[in-house]
């Protein structure tokens, strides 16, 4: 504590120099008094006792800069002299010191812009309690791949696990909300009833779902988000108990989120949801069977439980269930992921990559800077050989020029950080979408710490090089060769090695540009089987009473095509439930008349689409054999469909697939006839 104190009694003196400047005056004055009259006892004379006092008192420029080392911080002071004289000397070249900070700004700003996003998506923890603890879970697939869960087996899961506290479902949900004149589409999530307490959070108004809520034959209830609250409730607290209408079915709210609240798990899959309701399954419902996978599982691991020995006992469970069950599951195994992996594991690679460019760029800046340095130090050759002359030591000349670098990349530093910011708002604007789901983009306490201490190591990296060659003087050379202006072998030897380092770093990037051009001319050149230029997409959706019936939305969606062919420009239009690239898919078994398989579950998986006659000539997707769909395939007529040429080379390699029938699904479908072939759409990105 004593030794706090006198710290800060030292740096409170350099705020009053003068003061104490005085006071020892005066001191000194008295002691030199007090001598004199001891001299002056002893017999000697005035003058002679005077000076014989300033002999025993010794210099008064000693005394005070000793006093001054005693009292205050000598490092500060020699630093903000250092710092006031390389401010002088900026001012006297300012073309070089624009050049310089704005050299250096181009490789911190783009640095700190990249730490900004990688502090959000990989520094800072999620937004749960003990969020280490939480982890995806997810059926193993036949190739290995983590594949969505059944409700059948999550309830195995749910029974017979020792390590979860407890487990969740969750699937995509897309509500028409009513309210007000004009209904709404909305992003919705399905959540069992143990979701929320997974993860930790509770709502802000009202209640978290209960087991009795999760049911098909419990009343509708509804969890609000905080913004949905607010856009279309008014942040009205008595919405808690009140109905809403989603499509025909009326919902009861039961609760509202809190403000910071992102469900980041939800929009991790697709997109950030606005409200959540019950996923209300029973192992009464087809679509609960063990061969449904649309479900997303999460669970929260007990205290003291390792992801290692969660995975251990639900491979276990797996495999006991593969034996009972051996007609629907085609390979044991359960995948844990990390939920913090499961988030930014697509974007961690990407991260570093451009972190790592963004480093190469800014020792490239500092290479340039160094070498700018060693050229102005020629320049100043006879300065720094008077300054030596005149009692300056090497340690002060180093610590002069390392001053000066330091200054200039903290000025680079300060135009960086504005550089950051106006790049950040730009990735908010235009690239949050592409990044998971995890707060905006912003400078915060950590990225300015990090922006801080980047600039003082470039101003140190910079600057060593040029310190430490100026500093090593041989007088008289110097003197010499400052005067015919010549740099020096050692200047050059140093300046010669900093280029062929730029030159290094600069083919590194350049080659890495080149991987990266390449990469996205080729991605240029994939080929997504339809033709995009001039094509509109849009939703739509039928509510009411009215459309319950399915002729009347056959008669609405018929009446809406015909009046898009009617809009001047167009010159086809087609109907179908998922877009290629849009995000979804429907996946089912594939089952061919003339290949029975023994065990279904065994059956390749398919996307299928249904879609309108005209959607194939819209969407341009070349039709290979046969024919597409026509007026005359209706729901009366003999069921066909038309298959891409990857199944057909798949499940009837070397033959001839039209005519051929199959199920999609399951096997209590129609048989359908396959009358076309076509080229294969890509349908995820």
């Amino acid at each position: 504590m004593s030794g706090l104190r006198a710290f800060l009694s030292r740096l409170a003196n350099l705020f009053r120099r003068n003061k104490l400047d005085e006071d020892l005056d005066a001191e000194l004055r008295s002691h030199l008094e007090m001598l004199v009259e001891e001299n002056l006892r002893k017999g000697m004379a005035p003058e002679e006792a005077r000076r014989a006092a300033r002999l025993r008192l010794g210099g008064p420029a000693q005394i005070q800069e000793e006093y001054r080392d005693q009292r205050s911080l000598p490092f500060l002071e020699t630093l903000w002299q250092d710092a006031r004289y390389a401010l002088r000397m900026f001012a006297k070249k300012p073309g070089f010191t624009a050049i310089a900070v704005l050299t250096l700004a181009l490789g911190i700003g783009p640095t700190a812009a990249i730490f900004s996003i990688v502090n959000v998506l990989l520094l800072r923890p999620l937004p749960f309690p003990n969020p280490d603890r939480l982890a995806m879970i997810w059926e193993k697939e036949q190739d290995g791949s983590a594949g969505n869960a059944t409700y059948a087996t999550f309830v195995d899961w749910r029974a017979r696990n020792k390590s979860f506290e407890s487990v969740a479902l969750l699937r995509d949900w897309e509500p028409i909300l009513e309210v007000g004149d004009e209904p709404e589409r909305l992003v919705g999530t399905r959540v069992s009833n143990a979701y929320f307490s997974v993860l930790g959070v509770q709502p802000l108004l009202g209640r978290d779902f209960r087991p009795e809520d999760d049911s098909p034959a419990s009343p509708h209830v509804v969890i609000l988000s905080y913004k949905l609250w607010q856009r279309r409730f008014g942040g009205d607290p008595g919405v808690v108990g009140k109905p809403i209408a989603f499509g025909l079915n009326s919902y009861t709210v039961v609760g509202v989120m809190p403000a910071g609240f992102d469900d980041i798990v939800a929009s991790n899959i697709r997109h950030q949801p606005e409200m959540w309701a019950p996923l209300a399954y029973d192992l009464s419902l087809p679509w609960a069977c063990r061969t449904c996978h649309h479900l997303a599982a999460i669970g929260r691991l007990r205290p003291g439980v390792s992801l290692a020995q969660a995975s251990a006992e639900m491979n276990a469970i797996a495999g006991a269930l593969f034996k009972e069950y051996p007609k629907d599951y085609s390979v044991a195994g359960v995948i844990l992921t990390p939920l913090q992996e499961q988030i930014v594991g697509p974007v961690k690679s990407t991260l570093g990559l451009l972190l790592a460019a963004v480093g190469f760029v800014l020792l490239i800046a500092c290479s340039n800077v160094a070498n700018l340095l060693l050229a102005r130090s020629t320049d100043r050759q006879r300065e720094i050989a008077i300054r030596t002359a005149m009692g300056a030591s090497r340690k002060r000349i180093i610590r002069q020029l390392l001053t000066e670098s330091g200054l200039l990349a903290l000025f680079a530093g300060g135009l960086g950080l504005l550089l950051a910011f106006w790049t950040t708002t730009l990735v908010n604007s235009f690239a949050a979408s592409s990044l998971p789901h995890l707060g905006p983009i912003h400078l915060d306490l950590r990225v300015l710490l990090f922006t801080l201490g980047i600039s003082l190591f470039t101003g140190l990296l910079c600057g060593i090089a040029p310190a430490f060659h100026s500093s090593r003087l041989d007088l008289n050379r110097k003197l010499k060769d400052s005067v015919r202006g010549t740099a020096g072998a050692p200047h050059r030897r140093t300046r010669d090695l900093l280029a062929m380092g730029e030159l290094a770093l600069a083919l590194m990037l350049l080659i890495g540009a080149g991987l990266l051009m390449k990469s996205f001319t080729r991605l240029l050149q994939v080929q997504p089987g339809f033709e995009p230029q001039n094509l509109l997409t849009m939703k739509l959706s039928v509510v009411g009473k009215k459309y319950t019936d399915d002729a009347n939305v056959i008669r609405f969606l018929d009446e809406v095509l015909r009046r898009i062919k009617e809009i001047p420009g167009v010159t086809s239009a087609g109907l179908v439930n998922q877009i290629p690239l849009g995000g979804n898919k429907d996946m089912y078994g594939f089952h061919a008349e003339d290949h029975p398989l023994d065990n279904p579950e065994d059956a390749p998986s398919a996307e299928r689409y249904s879609v309108t006659p005209d959607y194939l000539a819209t969407m341009r997707i070349p039709l290979l054999r046969g024919r597409g769909f026509t007026p005359d395939d209706t729901a009366t007529s003999p069921p066909v469909i038309v298959i891409n040429q990857t199944t057909a080379r798949k499940i009837w390699p070397n033959e001839d697939p039209l005519g051929k029938r199959v199920k999609s699904g399951g096997l209590d479908g129609p048989w359908r006839t396959v009358v076309g072939v076509v080229g294969d759409v890509r349908h995820y990105r």
